[in-house]
């Protein structure tokens, strides 16, 4: 039985690495519905410590803007001064999914404001899905359930 001293509560963010802060929250605003919740510089010293492992030495500086999408939180960060890709940096997130009404006419929107898309929706898995790419490449997939159909469509929350 888990420690319920150590026991996770939840999933508290997730967090996505810019190269552009105000090029992305522009995106995630717009396309997202993100809504700001704050806008902080990372101390120098503090993020030195926490990146200690991948590089970077006391020169980096970074700066976080964190909001919701929906009741998801999800924070952006920029980080100048650290290898882009660390060597330690692992496989990483693969995409966040993003549950909407309609996955054709949120595919024709972002398609209308030139952002880029993978294909179109694709009926797979009793789910209307396509995939799009935030202003850094960040993969996001896009799916509309149907309803009475068998995977998460059933599942309450």
């Amino acid at each position: 039985m888990a420690d319920p001293k150590v026991a996770v509560k939840g999933v508290s963010h997730v967090g996505i690495r810019v190269s552009d802060m105000e090029r992305s929250k522009a995106f995630y605003q717009e396309f997202l519905g993100w809504k700001q919740i704050f806008d902080s510089a990372i101390q120098a010293d503090a993020l030195a410590k926490l990146m200690g492992p991948f590089g970077g030495g006391s020169d980096i500086t970074g700066r976080a803007c964190g909001g919701r999408i929906g009741e998801l939180r999800v924070e952006l960060v920029q980080i100048k001064g650290m290898p882009a890709d660390p060597p330690t940096r692992g496989l990483g997130i693969g995409q966040l999914t993003l549950a909407v009404d309609n996955a054709q006419a949120m595919y024709e929107r972002m398609n209308a404001h030139g952002v880029r898309t993978m294909s179109p929706p694709v009926e797979i898995m009793d789910c209307k899905i396509f995939f799009a790419l935030d202003p850094d490449g960040q993969p996001f997939e896009f799916v509309e359930y149907m309803v009475g159909e068998s995977g998460w469509s059933n599942e309450t929350r």
